[in-house]
């Protein structure tokens, strides 16, 4: 199994406040791209996870191990659960078959590997995108809230004070503006959403794609250029359905899951960051969730029987919509980038979750 292996440290986030701050620090976090073929690199465990080239070897992120394992056919958790020694024999003859692929590594400050990607990768560069905001921020102004940088990209979140807060509760105050999400080193391509920020323990959220987003376009034969100016000017063209946010999120302090939704928030979370996390984010032990996931799991085998008269519908917990949420978001604080992100996107679907369920009970 891999994650026994000694993998080089992936350099945890920066939080910077301004965008001279974001400027510096970006470069920080600068790779240097080095093209190379598969048939080139040798990779070897002995301990350390390490991939070797003509002139060099550097240790790999593991990341960079899970790029390379995706590139050549490998699925992760097969490469997870499998001995070492059989990973090995596995990548090098996956490298000798695949020899005239082509791709570049990307290499860090410390001459580590972060990433692995194909070679016609064209990302929007990561210091490119922050000026680009920059400039759109002089014309729209806005309040920037954080940026975060890290090697496998940033998130630049702002509020828009044009846009009238949500008070679920008087005195707790949650903004609204947008994310822009973006990486040059293989995580994911250029996305921005609308962002909501709670001020009493600053915490955000991400709404899902269909309260609106804007993505990179999927046509790599346009120029970055063109691309880029695209991206930014829909950006500044990116509206909230304040009706529709306000009407589900101030209705969250008096709002109970139901045992389906339970079980999908459960899931998700354990998904990211594990069963401890997860149990915590619904509030409780180990019984109480097993009680309310074993509850859901009989409803679904009985509703699978199509001959019965009714269907076991969903129920109403003690398990509070509102609470669940901010422990969710305010639970992303601890965790590394990607997965602070994975988180307040749980979050976010939350909302849209209660959103189908508040159809649900008007029909």
């Amino acid at each position: 199994m891999y994650e026994e292996l000694a993998f080089a440290p992936e350099k945890e986030y920066v939080s910077v406040k301004t965008m001279d701050e974001a400027f510096n620090t970006v470069r920080e976090f600068k790779t240097k791209d080095h093209p190379t073929s598969l048939g080139n690199i040798v990779v070897s465990f002995n301990g350390n996870a390490v991939l070797a080239t003509e002139n060099e070897a550097r240790k790999m992120t593991q990341w960079s191990l899970q790029s390379l394992c995706k590139l050549l056919g490998i699925p992760d958790p097969f490469a997870r659960k499998i001995p070492i020694d059989l990973l090995q024999k596995n990548i090098s003859r996956l490298l000798e078959e695949k020899r005239g692929d082509m791709i570049s590594l990307l290499v860090g400050t410390e001459n580590e590997v972060i990433n692995i990607v194909k070679s016609n990768y064209k990302p929007f560069p990561n210091e490119t995108l922050l000026h680009e905001l920059d400039k759109m921020f002089k014309d729209k102004p806005v309040d920037l809230e954080s940026i975060r940088l890290c090697y496998k990209g940033f998130d630049l979140n702002i509020v828009d004070p044009s846009i009238k807060p949500l008070e679920p509760k008087v005195g707790d105050i949650t903004k609204i503006g947008f994310r822009v999400v973006n990486s040059d080193t293989g995580y994911r391509d250029a996305v921005g959403k609308l962002y909501l920020f709670r001020l009493a323990c600053t915490n955000g959220a991400i709404l899902t794609d269909d309260w609106g987003s804007v993505r990179r376009n999927a046509n790599r034969k346009i120029s970055i250029e063109k691309d880029l100016d695209h991206f930014v000017n829909n950006l500044q063209n990116l509206k909230v359905d304040f009706d529709k946010v306000s009407e589900v999120y101030n209705k969250m302090p008096e709002t109970y899951l139901t045992d389906f939704q339970v079980e999908s928030v459960w899931k998700a979370v354990n998904r990211v960051v594990g069963l401890e996390q997860a149990d915590a984010v619904i509030d409780k032990n180990e019984d109480g969730r097993k009680a309310i996931l074993h509850l859901v799991s009989f409803k679904r085998a009985y509703n699978r029987q199509l001959f019965v008269e009714a269907l076991k519908e969903a129920e109403k917990t003690d398990v509070n919509a509102y609470n669940t949420h901010n422990r969710i978001t305010d639970s992303s604080k601890k965790y590394p980038w990607d997965r602070a992100l994975q988180l307040q996107a749980i979050g976010g679907r939350m909302i849209s979750m209660l959103v189908e369920q508040n159809k649900v009970s008007e029909n």
